[in-house]
């Protein structure tokens, strides 16, 4: 009978260790995206904004980095670039 319980604490403690871990690593970051605008006189002065993602550092990262992007319409080239802040 002791053994049995001994078996359930480890697994348990096991679990408890594994779980600890993993979310150990999620934290709050700040992805900041400058945003700029060329091809044109008279545009909008460069700007930025701030969000804010609760991951991993590697996968807030990505996340942050894949939100970056250039687009062109009607001459204006948009361009976007995002990272960790």
């Amino acid at each position: 009978m002791q053994k049995h319980f001994f078996r359930i604490g480890t697994v348990l403690l096991v679990v408890l260790a594994i779980s600890t871990g993993m979310t150990s690593c999620v934290k709050n970051y700040t992805c900041k995206c400058d945003i700029r605008y060329e091809g044109q006189p008279g545009l909008p002065a460069p700007t930025s904004r701030e969000y804010e993602i609760k991951d991993t550092h590697k996968n807030a990262q990505d996340l942050c980095r894949s939100a970056s992007k250039v687009e062109t319409h009607m001459g204006v080239t948009t361009i976007e670039e995002c990272d960790l802040f």
